[in-house]
């Protein structure tokens, strides 16, 4: 089994003065499932290098929660998230990014994000060389083009892209939850899989 490095989102609890990293608890059953042992990563910089480096995780994950950059709470998080993805370019390690983790790829790597409506609490078929997908969406802003070096591999209703992917590294992301599916279908397992694949 291999380790795979997986954020968690922010939460920031009102009227507590509290702040908590989670996790959909969905994600421990879908890696294991897959043959990966999740290795959890906290919203903080210092401890998220330290974990990488006395681990070594095989492949990366950067989960949903929130939006990336100024217009969220969560600059640690992004901290986090950057660290993560260099890490796993320098390695030459699978990266996968769900929802906001496909928004952080496509912003490191030059893209932008422009606001959409109807893709929040919905669910229809979208369509990328693994099959159709059961998209679970929760997000408000997308991406209209890829970044440079990116493909469009599934594009929803509007003409936004909903999962783009590296013509030559082993990066690949999706604006849906398949974590949240129930079920996983065979089209979503066979991305996982094949997105998680190590040499």
């Amino acid at each position: 089994m291999n380790a795979v490095a997986i954020t968690m989102r922010r939460d920031f609890v009102q009227g507590r003065h509290e702040v908590r990293d989670a996790l959909e608890s969905a994600w421990w059953d879908l890696l294991s499932a897959l043959g990966h042992i999740p290795l959890v990563i906290p919203n903080h910089a210092g401890h998220a290098q330290a974990l990488i480096e006395a681990f070594r995780p095989q492949a990366v994950i950067l989960t949903g929660g929130g939006l990336p950059g100024p217009s969220d709470d969560s600059s640690e998080r992004d901290r986090v998230e950057t660290l993560l993805i260099d890490y796993a370019g320098s390695s030459a390690l699978p990266l996968l990014g769900v929802c906001r983790g496909m928004q952080a790829i496509a912003l490191r790597f030059g893209g932008s994000l422009c606001s959409v409506t109807g893709h929040v609490g919905t669910r229809s078929g979208v369509t990328s060389r693994f099959g159709t997908h059961d998209a679970h969406c929760f997000h408000e802003y997308a991406l209209m083009e890829a970044p440079a070096g990116f493909v469009p591999l599934a594009i929803a209703f509007d003409g936004s892209i909903e999962a783009i992917e590296h013509r030559t590294r082993p990066i690949r992301a999706v604006m849906w939850h398949p974590e949240r599916a129930g079920s996983l279908g065979q089209a979503d397992t066979d991305l996982l899989r094949d997105s998680l694949k190590t040499a």
